[in-house]
Protein backbone atom coordinates (compact mmCIF):
# COMPACT_ATOMS: atom_id res chain seq x y z
CA UNK A 1 0.00 0.00 0.00
CA UNK A 2 1.25 3.24 -1.22
CA UNK A 3 0.31 7.17 1.04
CA UNK A 4 -2.20 8.89 -1.66
CA UNK A 5 0.83 11.43 -2.18
CA UNK A 6 3.05 8.82 -3.82
CA UNK A 7 -0.33 7.18 -5.72
CA UNK A 8 -0.84 10.73 -7.24
CA UNK A 9 2.47 11.55 -8.26
CA UNK A 10 2.54 8.33 -10.18
CA UNK A 11 -0.68 9.01 -11.79
CA UNK A 12 0.47 12.55 -12.44
CA UNK A 13 3.80 10.75 -14.37
CA UNK A 14 1.86 8.30 -16.04
CA UNK A 15 -0.53 10.92 -17.31
CA UNK A 16 2.37 13.35 -18.36
CA UNK A 17 4.25 10.15 -20.58
CA UNK A 18 1.03 9.37 -21.75
CA UNK A 19 -0.17 13.06 -22.99
CA UNK A 20 4.34 12.90 -24.44
CA UNK A 21 3.20 9.82 -26.61
CA UNK A 22 -0.10 10.95 -28.18
CA UNK A 23 1.86 14.11 -28.90
CA UNK A 24 5.04 12.30 -30.62
CA UNK A 25 7.18 13.53 -28.19
CA UNK A 26 7.97 10.59 -27.07
CA UNK A 27 7.44 6.70 -28.95
CA UNK A 28 8.31 3.08 -27.84
CA UNK A 29 10.61 1.00 -29.48
CA UNK A 30 11.22 -2.53 -28.76
CA UNK A 31 9.12 -2.22 -25.49
CA UNK A 32 10.96 0.58 -24.27
CA UNK A 33 10.09 4.25 -23.95
CA UNK A 34 12.47 6.54 -25.95
CA UNK A 35 12.80 10.41 -27.12
CA UNK A 36 11.33 10.90 -30.66
CA UNK A 37 14.40 11.52 -32.81
CA UNK A 38 12.13 13.21 -35.30
CA UNK A 39 9.90 15.50 -32.75
CA UNK A 40 11.97 18.79 -33.70
CA UNK A 41 9.95 21.73 -31.43
CA UNK A 42 11.60 22.88 -28.28
CA UNK A 43 9.50 25.56 -26.37
CA UNK A 44 10.69 28.92 -25.88
CA UNK A 45 10.46 28.64 -21.93
CA UNK A 46 12.75 25.94 -21.70
CA UNK A 47 15.72 25.29 -23.58
CA UNK A 48 19.60 23.87 -23.03
CA UNK A 49 22.75 22.91 -24.44
CA UNK A 50 25.83 20.37 -23.58
CA UNK A 51 29.37 21.41 -22.52
CA UNK A 52 32.38 19.65 -21.49
CA UNK A 53 31.53 19.86 -17.93
CA UNK A 54 27.60 18.98 -18.22
CA UNK A 55 24.52 20.16 -19.26
CA UNK A 56 22.90 24.11 -18.65
CA UNK A 57 19.52 24.31 -18.78
CA UNK A 58 18.18 27.84 -18.96
CA UNK A 59 14.58 28.10 -17.75
CA UNK A 60 12.33 31.68 -18.81
CA UNK A 61 10.95 33.59 -15.72
CA UNK A 62 7.69 32.44 -16.70
CA UNK A 63 9.15 28.74 -16.02
CA UNK A 64 11.18 29.56 -13.50
CA UNK A 65 8.05 30.32 -11.56
CA UNK A 66 5.56 28.02 -12.68
CA UNK A 67 8.18 24.99 -11.80
CA UNK A 68 8.75 26.41 -8.38
CA UNK A 69 4.85 26.57 -7.94
CA UNK A 70 4.34 23.07 -9.60
CA UNK A 71 7.22 21.91 -7.03
CA UNK A 72 5.61 23.56 -4.01
CA UNK A 73 2.13 22.21 -4.32
CA UNK A 74 3.26 18.54 -5.12
CA UNK A 75 6.32 18.20 -3.04
CA UNK A 76 7.96 16.13 -5.11
CA UNK A 77 10.33 17.15 -8.31
CA UNK A 78 9.24 14.37 -10.72
CA UNK A 79 6.92 16.82 -12.33
CA UNK A 80 9.93 18.93 -12.90
CA UNK A 81 11.88 16.00 -14.56
CA UNK A 82 9.03 15.20 -16.51
CA UNK A 83 8.83 19.02 -17.86
CA UNK A 84 12.40 19.07 -18.91
CA UNK A 85 12.15 15.70 -20.26
CA UNK A 86 8.69 17.41 -22.92
CA UNK A 87 10.80 20.06 -23.56
CA UNK A 88 14.10 18.92 -24.44
CA UNK A 89 13.23 14.56 -25.08
CA UNK A 90 16.68 14.16 -25.57
CA UNK A 91 17.80 14.56 -22.19
CA UNK A 92 15.99 11.50 -21.51
CA UNK A 93 18.75 9.14 -19.76
CA UNK A 94 21.46 11.28 -19.06
CA UNK A 95 22.42 13.24 -15.75
CA UNK A 96 20.01 15.49 -15.48
CA UNK A 97 16.93 14.00 -14.63
CA UNK A 98 18.60 11.84 -12.07
CA UNK A 99 20.73 14.69 -10.72
CA UNK A 100 17.35 16.35 -9.96
CA UNK A 101 16.03 13.28 -8.53
CA UNK A 102 18.60 12.71 -6.34
CA UNK A 103 19.10 16.16 -5.12
CA UNK A 104 15.22 16.15 -3.11
CA UNK A 105 12.43 18.19 -3.45
CA UNK A 106 13.76 20.83 -0.70
CA UNK A 107 17.05 21.57 -2.29
CA UNK A 108 15.71 21.89 -6.29
CA UNK A 109 12.86 24.17 -4.46
CA UNK A 110 15.26 26.32 -2.19
CA UNK A 111 17.76 26.65 -5.16
CA UNK A 112 15.32 27.55 -7.46
CA UNK A 113 13.47 30.28 -4.78
CA UNK A 114 17.00 31.77 -3.66
CA UNK A 115 18.31 32.51 -7.39
CA UNK A 116 14.42 33.97 -8.53
CA UNK A 117 15.32 37.24 -9.52
CA UNK A 118 12.66 37.66 -12.10
CA UNK A 119 14.64 37.18 -14.90
CA UNK A 120 14.92 33.40 -15.17
CA UNK A 121 17.49 31.02 -14.68
CA UNK A 122 20.02 28.75 -15.56
CA UNK A 123 20.60 24.98 -14.37
CA UNK A 124 23.88 23.75 -14.40
CA UNK A 125 24.07 19.75 -14.25
CA UNK A 126 27.56 18.09 -13.72
CA UNK A 127 27.45 14.60 -12.58
CA UNK A 128 26.43 14.40 -9.11
CA UNK A 129 25.38 17.95 -8.75
CA UNK A 130 23.77 20.99 -9.88
CA UNK A 131 24.18 24.93 -9.62
CA UNK A 132 21.67 27.31 -10.18
CA UNK A 133 22.49 31.03 -11.61
CA UNK A 134 20.04 33.84 -12.22
CA UNK A 135 19.81 34.57 -15.80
Amino acid sequence: MVSERVFNNYSKAVESVNDQLKNGILQTKNGALVANPNYEEIGTNMYGSWHWWGYALTLSDYETKHQIAVIENTKDTANFVFAILAAIPSLQGTIVPSVILSSGMSLVLNRMKEHDYGRGETINFHPGYFEITSN
